[in-house]
Parts: structure tokens; sequence; C-alpha cells
């Protein structure tokens, strides 16, 4: 029998009981005192009770419980003065552990089917979950061949992207020399924004076909013994024109004697995008590179530092990532790709060494990267 509430349940087992107990009662009584009859199986009267508080706890542990109780409460009555008396305990006490037994029972047997339910639905989310980590795993590796593919072909197409904007250059600066006729003023002006357009575009693409060769495993790196001063003095004479305009000063603090082993034009590249970045972001002030070995470590450590702008606390989590700069409004005010520092990381990577930043807004920034002074091997 199976009812919706616990409660209806409990008092419905009780009902049946009770009457159950009237009956049994009334029978010991007649016999006892009416007929004045010695009945020494008094019990006898109580089986049907017993029977209904079996048939409600009829399954598990339950019967065990009830029928340990039954017989503990059966002695326990006893010594009461009456035989009456006794056989009333006994009787009210059938009644409800008979009841109670039942409704836990029950109770135990819809947290099983409970129990069986989650187990069931855990097993088919748990299916899922490994089905849909399957399919994120096929995706991921999908995705990996496809980025592969992807770097592995732009690194291929470098002849090709750079040789026509070369010409290009090439040819607008012919013109711009007068060497094909003389030009009137706007026609110097449009070539000349066709010739930085392209050294533009230029850059961009260099920056992309470096990057793609590293992820594509295609990077040589040309390993010979150089000075860090001639590197150094090269770049911040690339950028003495740009900095005088801006009224901004280029400084070096760079010992004499300080040589590496390792590839120049990759290290002049590094710094040509510090000291870019650096220069571009300043107003005032002005730039530096410093370096110092670390001889202990076998380690050289560069440090360029500017007064520039500064940068948000919130933006030096993505100041390596590609395509992040920290002005990303649509009217930015400092041109660029958000490449440079990506591209900068991975070459220092590449020459076996790290970098880190670190800036105060509206008052600079100061980038330092290490690299070894002696780089063991080529990496491809």
């Amino acid at each position: 029998m199976r009812q919706n509430e616990s409660g209806e349940t409990a008092w419905y087992r009780i009902a049946v009981l009770g009457l159950l107990l009237t009956v049994c009662v009334l029978a010991t009584y007649y016999f006892h005192f009416v007929l004045k009859m010695e009945v020494v199986f008094t019990h006898f009267f109580y089986v049907p009770i017993i029977l209904a508080g079996l048939w409600w706890s009829r399954r598990g542990i339950a019967m065990g419980v009830f029928l340990a109780l039954l017989l503990l409460g059966s002695h326990v009555v006893s010594p009461l003065e009456t035989p009456f008396g006794a056989d009333l305990a006994r009787a009210f006490m059938f009644v409800v552990v008979g009841a109670v037994v039942g409704l836990l029972n029950e109770r135990r047997l819809a947290l099983e089917a409970e129990l069986r339910a989650y187990s069931k639905t855990l097993e088919q989310r748990t299916s899922q979950l490994e089905e849909r980590t399957a399919d994120l795993e096929q995706a991921n590796i999908h995705l990996l061949e496809m980025d592969r593919l992807k770097s592995i072909f732009l690194a291929s197409m470098s002849h090709e992207l750079r040789t026509p904007l070369n010409s290009i250059i090439g040819f607008t600066g012919i013109l711009l020399q007068g060497l094909a006729g003389e030009l009137n003023e706007e026609q110097r002006k449009q070539l000349t924004m066709v010739r930085d357009s392209s050294r533009h575009l230029l850059s961009l693409i260099n920056d992309l076909l470096d990057i793609s060769k590293i992820e594509a495993g295609k990077a040589r790196l040309s390993l010979r013994e150089f000075g860090l001063g001639d590197v150094a003095r090269e770049v911040m004479g690339s950028f003495a024109p740009l900095a005088s305009r801006k009224g901004l000063e280029i400084c070096g603090d760079i010992p004499a004697g300080i040589t590496l082993y390792s590839d120049q034009r990759r290290l002049k590249q590094v710094l040509m995008n510090l000291v870019g970045n650096a220069v571009k972001f300043t107003d005032q002030g002005g730039v530096k590179i410093a370096a110092r070995t670390l001889e202990e470590d076998g380690m050289l450590e560069v440090r360029v530092t500017d007064t520039g702008i500064g940068i948000e606390d919130e933006d030096m989590r993505r100041i390596f990532e590609p395509f992040q700069q920290i002005d990303m409004s649509l009217t930015k005010k400092y041109e660029g790709t958000g490449l440079g520092l990506y591209l900068t990381r991975k070459l220092v990577f590449l020459l076996g060494g790290d970098i880190s930043a670190r800036s105060e807004c509206g008052k600079g920034s100061e980038f330092t990267f290490t690299l070894p002074l002696i780089c063991e091997e080529e990496v491809e």
C-alpha cells in the first residue's frame, strides 16, 4: 500500500493496528475475566498485529529490527502486576513499533529509489561529459593543426608577400628623388603617403612572418660573436631623428667590452621594438638603455626605460598578447598593430631568455629582458 504523504501513511497504519489491538484486548479480557480461563499462550491474540507490522516493514533490515524490539518489549513489560496489564502494554508496544518501523522502512525505500534515480542521472551526465570532453579534445587537436598549417603557410609566403611591397617602396623612392622627372608639391605629398603606408604594411607583414616562423618551428638563429654596445648605438641612431623632433633624449648606459655569442639581428630587433615603443609613447623626458652582466648566471640583463604615459595595472597582464595596445579606443592616438611586444617576447624566448615589465601610469615604463651571454646551440 502506498500513500502520497508519509503522515497519511502513518495515521492509516496506526488506525489499522489500533483496530487489531482493540480486537486482541477484548479477546484477552473475555478469556481472562469473563470465562475465567487461564490462557498460557496469550501472544496468539497478537498474531494479526505482528503480521501487519511485518507486512509494512517486509524488506531489508526493518523485519529483523521489528522482531528484536518485539521480543525485547515482551520481556520488559512482562513483570506488570496483572496479566491484562502486561498484555495491554505488549499490544500497545506492538502498535507503536509496527507503525514506526513500517514508516521508517518506507522512507528508506523511497530514499533508495531516489538514490538509484540520482545514480542513473549521474551516470548519464558522466557519459555526456566524457563525450563532450572527447569532442573538445578532437576540436583542440584540429585547431592546433590548423594553427600550425597557418604558420607554415605564412612562413612559406615570405618572399611572395615582401617582394611586391619592396618594389612599391623602391619605385616610389625613385619617383620622390626626381629620377623619373620633376614632381609638383601635391604629387610629392601623395607619393610620400604611398611610401609611408607601404613601409608600415611591410613592417606588419615582417612581424607576422617572424611570429609565424617561430610558431611553426622554422626560425633559425645565426649565431656569432658581437659587441652589445655596437648594436645599442645603431638602435639609438635609428630613432634619433624621431626623438629629436619630439624633444626627447636617447641615452645609453652600457659598460664597454660586453660581448655575446648570439643572433645579432634578433637582438637588434628586440631593442628596436622596445626603444620604438618607448619613443612612441613618450612626449617629454627621454629613453634610456642600460645593461649589465650577471656573471654568476652567465646572463646579460638589459633595461629599456622611458618617461612616457605608463601602463595601467589592468593592462599590464595583456601587453605581451597579440594585437593588444594600451590605447584600444576607436580613435587611437598612437598608431601600431599590437604585435611588437608579442613578437619581442617570442624573440627573447627564442634566444633563450626572459622578459618582464613594470610601469607606473603617468610616470613611465621599464622593460627588462635577460639573455645568455653564450647561446649554446642554434634553435630551429
